[in-house]
């Protein structure tokens, strides 16, 4: 950052849980997997001409064709040191390929799909006891099914000495309870990156080394722990120090406690101009719930040229009915469109 150099890091691997970011500095640009209002989905067709619906993003064509159907429990590695209690969760090398190789194989647990693969399988159904909201993509034709229709599935196994079962190409439908996520920026983060319009932002939070620095003595680091992060011979005193909400980030939130019937909170910001030269930005408030009121001061902003900077008060007061809500504050010139999250929610 000090170099002028943009780091991008990933959020994490815990999603899609709320509040699952793991790499949170201010001075990273923490990007995130997004999602789709689609559903993909599998079906898989016993030979008994049941058929089932599972979740996978399946682009192979098993061309109409039914294949032997086992369960992975009843194909164990023996020569191998495997058990069934092993060989039925399909890990790697645990199923004989001898039993396995030219079937499709059940397995009690969401796999990668390296076991099957290596012993020879031509598909998976895999059915798992917990409920998944996205699709992944397997090395073999495959389908996810929930626990109820793979037990389903195995009494089908365990009744038919001639099971067969063809597992068909996903299809895409649009999910009908695709709704407001109830997390709201603790969910999605601030929303898509516009890779075309990050070229001409009209306006921008600028923050360098020292914002940081009072942000980190904001937060009453040591001068021990400063040290660690800035690498220098940083110290936090009463020019260093500054209250955490007034880093000049291009967000805003707000945190309360349950006790807090009333708040009121006011953000300091400053922001750049790198668009038009002469422009004027006029501030609008969208999504703010009843009882939460949210202020700017100025509310218009007027430039006369490049690089200047203005700063604004954004006060946020009133009170919230749920643990977390979220409005937007966006700067508009008629050209660009300058969107920040605002959000409250309640600490217990």
């Amino acid at each position: 950052m000090r170099s002028g150099i943009l780091t991008s890091i990933a959020a994490g691997n815990e999603g899609p849980e709320v509040s699952s970011i793991n790499n949170i500095a201010p001075w990273f640009l923490s990007v995130a997997a997004s999602t789709i209002d689609r559903n993909f989905s599998t079906k898989v067709q016993l030979g008994n001409n049941i058929f089932y619906e599972g979740i996978s993003i399946n682009t192979f064509d098993l061309t109409n064709t039914m294949y032997p159907l086992i369960y992975g429990g009843d194909a164990a590695n023996v020569t191998g040191g495997f058990s069934n209690n092993l060989s039925r969760f399909c890990v790697e090398d645990s199923l004989d390929r001898n039993l396995v190789k030219g079937k499709i194989v059940l397995c009690d647990r969401y796999t990668s799909g390296k076991g099957p693969l290596n012993a020879g399988a031509v598909g998976i159904v895999i059915q798992n006891a917990s409920t998944i909201n996205y699709a992944n993509t397997f090395p073999l034709p495959t389908s996810v099914v929930n626990q109820a229709d793979g037990s389903n599935i195995l009494n089908y196994i365990k009744s038919n000495s001639n099971a067969s079962a063809i597992i068909f190409k996903s299809m895409q439908a649009t999910s009908m309870s695709a709704t407001k996520n109830p997390e709201a920026e603790f969910g999605y983060g601030s929303g898509h990156i516009n890779p075309l319009k990050v070229l001409n932002p009209g306006l921008v939070y600028d923050a360098g080394p020292i914002d940081y620095i009072r942000f980190l003595c904001g937060q009453r680091y040591s001068n021990r722990h400063l040290r660690l992060v800035t690498g220098d011979n940083s110290t936090c005193n009463a020019k260093t120090s500054a209250k955490v909400w007034d880093l000049n980030y291009p967000s805003f939130a707000l945190s309360t406690s349950p006790s807090e019937t009333n708040f009121t909170r006011i953000f300091n910001r400053v922001v750049t101009n790198v668009g038009t030269p002469v422009s004027t930005y006029r501030a609008s408030v969208t999504g703010a719930p009843a009882g939460l009121r949210i202020r700017l001061n100025p509310s218009v902003l007027s430039f006369t040229s490049v690089g200047q900077t203005m700063p604004f008060t954004l006060t946020v007061e009133g009170t919230i009915d749920d643990p977390l809500v979220s409005a937007s504050l966006v700067w508009d010139d008629g050209v660009h469109q300058v969107r920040s999250p605002v959000v409250v929610f309640v600490v217990s």
